[in-house]
């Protein structure tokens, strides 16, 4: 089981690898972590964030716009970083 920290650290090995080190917002849903990362304060237009399985801690892009992800971050949870 990923919890929140084991999420954290995915998430910044994943992004440190693409150039952006620091993470903005850390969504929790049922099934998987959803994480952005960027500048904070900086609006950044088609910012891509990743998925991180609960269950296996396994990664997938988190595309917006999309009907199904967009329902995932509708009932997700907006966590603190």
């Amino acid at each position: 089981m990923i919890d929140f920290n084991d999420a954290i650290e995915i998430a910044k090995g994943y992004f440190s690898k693409k150039g952006n080190s620091e993470l903005t917002k850390i969504y929790e849903s049922d099934n998987a972590w959803i994480v952005y990362a960027g500048k904070k304060g900086q609006v950044k237009y088609g910012n891509m964030g990743i998925s991180i399985d609960k269950g296996n801690g396994s990664i997938s892009n988190f595309i917006l716009p999309s009907r199904e992800n967009f329902e995932i971050l509708k009932n997700a949870k907006l966590t603190e970083l």
